[in-house]
């Protein structure tokens, strides 16, 4: 539990760091959407993308692969057009939107499962203590 809390701490800071660039630096464009894309993972978890045209203000045109909420994906067909921030020094970092959200999931993940090794370290060995009486 605590390697996998440690590795959405370590995300999570990328992911927040990111966030945090693209609101302070990022170049507000207009991308086009060229398609969707529906990924089901394990569990029947599914992840929602679309993939977005946009072009730069040095007049670099890119096509990146962006997350969206399944209502986003619903609603969106491709040829439309989407807000997006990109930052200008590493124009293929983007994220949709008219304003970048700080991403702070990963972070609350790592909580999540610092919480769940504790609550184990803490009842887990009062159980094992106990079964060794001998």
């Amino acid at each position: 539990m605590l390697a996998v809390a440690v590795g959405f701490v370590i995300v999570g800071v990328n992911d927040l760091r990111t966030s945090r660039r693209l609101a302070a630096e990022g170049r507000p464009a207009t991308g086009t959407v060229l398609d969707k894309m529906l990924e089901r993972r394990s569990k029947g978890r599914k992840s929602y993308y679309l993939k977005v045209q946009y072009q730069t203000e040095a007049g670099q045109t890119l096509a990146q692969r962006a997350p969206v909420n399944s209502g986003m994906f619903e609603t969106t067909q491709p040829g439309a057009t989407v807000p997006l921030h990109y930052l200008p020094t590493q124009p293929e970092v983007m994220a949709l939107g008219v304003k970048v959200q700080q991403n702070w999931l990963n972070l609350l993940m790592s909580l999540v499962f610092f919480a769940i090794a504790g609550v184990y370290g803490l009842f887990g060995r009062e159980r094992n203590d106990s079964t060794f009486t001998g």
